[in-house]
């Protein structure tokens, strides 16, 4: 008996996902990135380069007070980053839900077509087939997708621990004293002006 169109169809509805790349800003090619180079494994960080940001710093001091403009171009940078590597988690968590429903359908398809092959019906086993080629190939994309996300995640992660480094050294060398967390990492949130300062550019992200 030929698989019919509706029992495809059936198979088809047990998952419906989308494979195009999730437009997530590039690590590299960031205004932010040409200004800082910031190094995980140190505590450095090079000049800022000030023609970058032709707005005052007065413009933003009533949000980033105690910071001078290192500080605050510090922050604003944690800031960008920060919700960079939030939204590449949430695409992450979503690709791996929209992996996890393929293949549920791709594995359906091939007990499917394992079942329709035992029985030798030749016509059906030719469209099957193709829809099971297809949604493996499907698949496949998404597989790759998420493991660009998951180098993009992984240079964002290293490049937010660098920026805290920094900012906990910026506020050593200032006389800036603040709380440590449970795992004796300096809480950035506890120093004067981070918070309003990282706010204020986390929500123009």
């Amino acid at each position: 008996m030929k698989l019919s169109i509706a029992v495809l169809a059936s198979v088809l509805t047990v998952c419906s996902v989308t494979i195009a790349s999730p437009v997530i800003p590039s690590s590299t090619k960031s205004a932010e990135s040409s200004i800082w180079t910031v190094i995980p494994t140190a505590n450095a960080v090079s000049e800022p380069d000030y023609s970058e940001y032709p707005i005052p710093y007065d413009g933003y001091g009533k949000y980033c007070h105690p910071l001078d403009f290192d500080g605050m171009m510090l922050v604003k940078l944690l800031a960008k980053n920060t919700h960079k590597l939030e939204k590449a988690t949430k695409y992450i968590n979503k690709k791996e839900s929209n992996i996890a429903c393929q293949e549920t359908l791709v594995g359906e398809l091939k007990e499917r077509l394992d079942s329709v092959m035992d029985d030798g019906h030749g016509s059906g086993i030719a469209e099957l087939e193709s829809e099971f080629i297809k949604q493996n190939g499907i698949l496949e994309q998404l597989k790759e997708q998420l493991e660009r996300l998951f180098k993009r995640h992984s240079n964002w992660y290293k490049k937010d621990v660098g920026l805290r480094s920094a900012l906990a050294e910026y506020f050593a060398e200032h006389g800036m004293s603040g709380e440590m967390t449970t795992d004796g990492e300096p809480n950035l949130y506890s120093y004067p002006g981070f918070k309003k300062c990282f706010d204020y550019f986390y929500n123009r992200s």
